[in-house]
């Protein structure tokens, strides 16, 4: 068998980047009172967990889950239950869909639209949903 220790040194990087990133976002979204986090594909999975850390309502735009490191960066993040809407594309080849769905079903007060797009999510419909976003 061979082990390869340069992955155990990236594991360890992706995971404390990811944690301080984290911690620095929370500090702002703290300081500014930020009422909506947004974000899209390995944004809106940051997005889902921030918004469960901080209780702040999200909009995730075709959420990358399905990350195998999560289980080891987002441990430690808060269980709160924000309002989120989730936009998945239904043409969308870059995410599994059915990881999308598998966690958003889970979670309570979140709204779950399949559009007829792909990963990338039209200006004008990005506008909308965050414009008409209910709190």
């Amino acid at each position: 068998m061979h082990y390869p220790l340069l992955n155990y040194f990236i594991l360890i990087w992706i995971i404390r980047v990811c944690t301080f990133l984290i911690l620095i976002l929370y500090d702002i979204i703290k300081k500014e009172k930020i009422n909506l986090i947004i974000g899209h594909s390995v944004g809106g999975v940051l997005a889902f967990y921030l918004a469960k850390e901080t209780n702040v309502p999200a909009l995730l735009l075709c959420p990358a889950f399905g990350d195998k490191f999560k289980q080891y960066t987002f441990t430690n993040i808060k269980n709160n239950t924000p309002k989120m809407t989730a936009i998945i594309g239904s043409k969308d080849d870059e995410v599994n869909r059915e990881n999308q769905l598998n966690i958003l079903k889970n979670q309570p007060n979140c709204e779950i639209k399949i559009e007829d797009i792909g990963h990338d999510v039209p200006q004008e419909m990005l506008k909308k949903e965050a414009t008409g976003f209910k709190y």
